[in-house]
């Protein structure tokens, strides 16, 4: 299987006032596609910031980066945005729908960058999407109208409208119910697997964590995780 994200020897520091404060060192993590991985440790530990650099949201202090074989730190600004928002897919722990849109507009919303694109198989496979999360009928809809669960799906689509290589979650059943996160949860990696999309999930629950395939532990800043690959 093709290898999607590659952390070699990542280390991340911050400087405060009081000096430099390390959060991640040393971590090596490997993930090629249709890997499955929850990221687990204490509050504090450096899981989001790991899964920040992962998603090029933040710059590692020192270390590789490569998604797809491509260092995203050797693209300009636009064209690490346009690979990001092409390869890399979201899914926080907040939904972060936006409420004047409707359902089948906010998981069309990272479409918008390609104005030049043509925008009627996009729309089909948003459509796609809703129908195997069961929202086909709630499209029209607006987020406030749909339950905590439902909002979460529309995020899982979204984040999968492009069929990105890489699909990223931060803590994506924390607010909601155990019955409701057990069939978020589910639903995640089911259709992370369908897409073969490889799959990075924080996550501070155990009863999530334990649906995993690989679950691995942030401990003193550090991680080792190398999927065996076919």
């Amino acid at each position: 299987m093709p290898i999607v994200l590659q952390m070699n020897n990542v280390g991340r520091t911050f400087s405060t006032a009081a000096g430099e404060l390390t959060i991640l060192d040393n971590v090596n993590l490997q993930l090629s596609s249709g890997d499955a991985v929850a990221l687990q440790g204490p509050s504090g530990c450096g899981k989001s910031t790991l899964l920040h650099i992962a998603g090029t949201l933040d710059k590692p202090t020192s270390g590789e980066v490569a998604i797809l074989n491509e260092n995203p730190w050797h693209l300009s600004a636009e064209k690490l945005a346009g690979f990001r928002n092409q390869h890399i897919g979201f899914v926080f722990q907040e939904h972060q729908l936006l409420p004047q849109c409707s359902v089948l507009e906010n998981v069309l919303l990272p479409t918008l960058a390609g104005f030049d694109r043509d925008v009627k198989p996009l729309k089909k496979r948003a459509v796609e999407l809703l129908e195997q999360v069961g929202l086909q009928d709630r499209s029209a809809h607006r987020p406030a109208a749909l339950s905590g669960g439902e909002r979460q799906r529309v995020a899982v689509c979204r984040a999968l409208i492009h069929q990105p290589s890489l699909l990223l979650a931060d803590e994506p059943t924390g607010n909601l119910d155990p019955a409701t996160a057990d069939t978020v949860g589910s639903l995640l990696l089911k259709m992370a697997a369908e897409h073969d999309a490889a799959l990075l999930c924080v996550t501070h629950s155990n009863d999530l964590a334990s649906h995993f395939p690989h679950v691995v532990q942030v401990e003193n800043r550090t991680v080792a995780f190398s999927a065996v690959t076919n």
